[in-house]
């Protein structure tokens, strides 16, 4: 297997572009790409991820050890202070990242365009091309079509996507056997409800499974989903699948509707859908999900505090003189509702 790191510093490559430049043409064993989060990646052009014979291997980029945002979460929206992300202000990136490539793998790294008439990922072309595991956030075109993550022919699970902009372009574009597992689609609740959630834009064979639409104007388009299709969940009524979850307010779903979409205590989506225990058995930072076929709704699974547990308020302490110990500390009052969730997570 061979292994390479990316990013400013002593790494053996300075950006993406060539880092996939390096791979032979014919893939002679394992390809990984570790992102270190040595700072935000910004990019002013698309890369494009096509062109090489994978055989029997597979080429994976993913963040280093301890440098993607699952490591360093405290709330689940895109922030690079999180981990390795990726980041352009340049206008009409349509996409930011383009993978083509058969065989490859984007997982555990944050997507984010801030220009108008841009998007972050798009991937198609084959089902073994994978996105999983990402935070996507963009403003979207003024058109429609697209769709913050564009997945046609290939596979997209356990992602958050953001969509931060006011026009009718989708959270998700689906086309052509795309299969898309425990994504969250959101527009912030600061923006009035605009565009689709997710759209089905060609053929009849996409897949939602388990994954959940809010503050779009249509959460899912209502025809054209593959009948397997279900354990959907919107704030509307056209989430496809005999088990859908529709009608939730927004506002009782998340820590918060603006910048953080974990899961909160009495969410609609906990327990609503139907894990796949082959595709997402874990959620976006690696939970193990539901323990039966029960599982979120969504990228986040929920993890309950233990039963009995009172959750404490930490309270400011003036220091005494006598109070030299290395391990004083002056505490600030502190929430720490989820402590809890952090803890399993982190462990």
């Amino acid at each position: 297997m061979s292994t390479d790191s990316i990013g400013s510093g002593a790494r053996d490559f300075a950006n993406l572009a060539d880092w996939f430049a390096a791979i032979p043409a014919t893939v002679l064993e394992e390809e990984v790409g570790e992102v270190y989060n040595d700072s935000e990646f910004a990019m002013t052009a698309e890369m494009v991820f096509t062109g090489k014979t994978p055989g029997s291997f597979s080429i994976n980029l993913r963040p280093a050890a301890g440098e993607g945002f699952k490591d360093h979460l405290t709330k689940l929206s895109y922030s690079a202070a999180q981990g390795a992300a990726f980041t352009s202000s340049t206008g009409y990136m349509r996409p930011l990242i383009l993978n083509q490539q058969s065989k490859m793998t984007v997982q555990g790294l944050q997507f984010r365009t801030t220009a108008a008439n841009s998007r972050p990922f798009t991937s198609f072309g084959t089902l073994t091309a994978v996105v999983k595991d990402c935070i996507l956030d963009g403003n979207g075109m003024s058109t429609s079509g697209g769709g913050i993550l564009g997945i046609s022919t290939s596979k997209a699970m356990n992602c958050l996507v953001v969509h931060q902009g006011d026009g009718s372009q989708p959270g998700v574009a689906f086309e052509y056997g795309a299969v898309g597992i425990n994504i969250t689609a959101v527009r912030p609740s600061g923006l009035s409800a605009a565009g689709t959630g997710f759209s089905e834009g060609g053929g009849t064979t996409n897949v939602v499974k388990n994954c959940c639409a809010f503050n779009f104007t249509t959460d899912f388009t209502t025809s054209g989903w593959d009948a397997s299709s279900d354990y959907n969940a919107s704030d509307s009524t056209n989430a496809p699948g005999s088990n859908a979850v529709d009608s939730l307010t927004y506002a009782d779903q998340f820590v918060s509707t603006t910048d953080d979409w974990r899961l909160k205590t009495g969410s609609g989506l906990i327990d609503a859908g139907n894990t796949d225990a082959t595709d997402a058995p874990e959620d976006i930072v690696g939970t193990t999900r539901g323990a039966t076929t029960d599982g979120d709704i969504g990228a986040w699974e929920f993890v309950p505090p233990p039963p009995g547990v009172n959750v404490p308020t930490l309270r400011s302490r003036a220091r005494r003189p006598e109070d030299d110990d290395e391990d004083e500390r002056q505490f600030n009052e502190v929430d720490i509702r989820y402590w809890w969730r952090e803890a399993l997570v982190f462990a």
